[in-house]
């Protein structure tokens, strides 16, 4: 004992030297452990400290030298000792598979992490794909919208024809044509007359049509037959006539009109019968479904009992 301190070791490791009372109370504290071992200088050997008490503490060792310290623990300096001369150490083998261990668990959290990296690029593509396939839904739902918006401009075009009223002591009229399909055009610089309806019936009984006259020359004898009209009247720029009527009476519009398609020129004659009662009427519409044509050269009236229709007079042109 050296100044009544105590050379205290663990597990081969010297730990310094403490005051034997100090010692006492560190070993109740649990900082020392009774595992831990002191040098006993009465046995000359290192004793577990759990022997160690008040009243049996040893005096300090004297300064021994080497050759007289003689010990079944061998201790040597921390630095100076291999990791598998500590007690409680795994063998070297042991380590390299605890090595191996944690290197194969990094394989698997990067083969996880992989793995993830491939969910998340299948989900982006099927994204991006369902996004395209919706961008061409988009795409077709718009040309149909379009297509019903010039349907619906058309009908709002028929419904605003066949809503428009006519005062009384006049008779009004527009020309229209399909120049394709769901389209309406109309027809300005075109001729209609208002003629009796008598004098119309009395020149298509007495004219007679020459074999191999054309359209064109039958429609000017034709003219020429009925005489001068009450009223004559060209279509504006909107396609419209207004003409008025001097007294109610049965009455025929005789119209003519041409368009230039891409084979030539089509001619179009109208024989459009009306009765006036010096009432409100509809707009009289003149299209291609109530001409006559070369392709269908049939002289007759046609009455009109509404704006979309008309119905054949029986006694067509002999």
């Amino acid at each position: 004992m050296k100044n009544g301190k105590i050379t205290i070791a663990r597990n081969g490791a010297i730990l310094g030297e403490y005051d034997r009372d100090q010692a006492a109370d560190m070993l109740d504290t649990g900082h020392l452990l009774r595992s831990d071992h002191y040098y006993n200088e009465v046995r000359a050997e290192w004793t577990l400290l759990s022997g160690l008490t008040s009243a049996s503490l040893p005096s300090p060792p004297p300064i021994l030298s080497a050759a007289r310290v003689s010990s079944p623990l061998e201790f040597k300096p921390t630095s100076e000792r291999s990791p598998a001369e500590y007690p409680g150490s795994k063998s070297s083998k042991r380590g390299k598979s605890s090595d191996k261990s944690r290197a194969k668990k990094r394989g698997d959290f990067a083969l996880a992490g992989w793995i993830a990296c491939l969910f998340a690029l299948g989900a982006i593509a099927g994204m991006w794909a369902w996004a395209e396939n919706l961008n061409t839904q988009l795409t077709a739902s718009d040309e149909k919208l379009r297509g019903l918006g010039e349907q619906i401009k058309v009908l709002k075009r028929g419904t605003q024809l066949l809503t428009e009223i006519t005062p009384r002591g006049r008779v009004r009229g527009i020309i229209t044509y399909e120049p394709s399909s769901n389209q309406v055009a109309i027809m300005s610089g075109a001729t209609v007359g208002l003629y009796r309806r008598a004098d119309v019936e009395k020149a298509l009984a007495t004219a007679t049509e020459p074999v191999g006259e054309s359209f064109d020359n039958t429609v000017e004898r034709l003219k020429s037959a009925i005489g001068p009209p009450l009223e004559v009247s060209l279509t504006d720029s909107n396609g419209r006539i207004d003409i008025a009527v001097a007294e109610p009476g049965q009455y025929v519009l005789v119209a003519s009109a041409a368009k230039s398609t891409s084979g030539g020129v089509d001619r179009y004659f109208w024989l459009i019968g009306f009765s006036d009662t010096s009432q409100p009427s509809n707009l009289i519409l003149l299209n291609e479904s109530n001409s006559l044509s070369a392709a269908k050269p049939r002289f007759a009236i046609t009455d009109v009992q509404s704006m979309s229709a008309g119905v054949e007079h029986p006694a067509p042109f002999p």
